[in-house]
């Protein structure tokens, strides 16, 4: 679980790349691209990014996967302090300063390495490889059919 957290959010900012590269974030709004992949980039954010769950008591919540990663690890003694710290550390000094901390083990390092290669690279091609369905860090059933398509094609 110390090493998959990293891979978690790893994950998460491959997918925001390919939400800003796929859809329009931009503030006046107007839309681009494929109304289908902007449909399956959001429905993936939305699933990665602020999934419901029951919290204590039964409670709704929602929260990314990432966060749930963490309370996961707090829950069965795991340090997830680690990921959080290397977060704090992302919003302070910045990516390479925090990925090249002692946080990070070495193994999702490496894997973060080309991550972010290939978004500085901006290559959504190289980057949609290693987010889909099939990656090792997606669930199929995280995102439904396309509209208008058989979900069996």
């Amino acid at each position: 679980m110390t090493h998959h957290v990293f891979a978690v959010w790893d994950f998460m900012s491959l997918v925001k790349y390919l939400q800003r590269r796929i859809t329009s974030l931009d503030v006046p709004w107007i839309p681009r691209g494929d109304p289908r992949l902007r449909c399956l980039i959001n429905r993936l954010v939305l699933a990665k990014e602020s999934d419901p769950a029951l919290g204590v008591g039964g409670n709704p919540i929602c929260g990314s996967h990432f966060e749930y990663y963490c309370g996961a690890m707090d829950e069965i003694g795991t340090d997830a302090h680690r990921p959080r710290k290397f977060l704090d550390l992302v919003r302070r000094q910045g990516l390479d300063a925090a990925l090249y901390s002692d946080l990070v083990p070495l193994p999702a390092r490496y894997c973060s390495e080309t991550t972010f290669g290939f978004i500085r690279e901006d290559k959504p091609h190289a980057v949609s490889r290693g987010s889909g369905p099939g990656s090792g860090t997606s669930d199929p059933g995280d995102v439904q059919a396309l509209p208008g398509r058989d979900a069996r094609q």
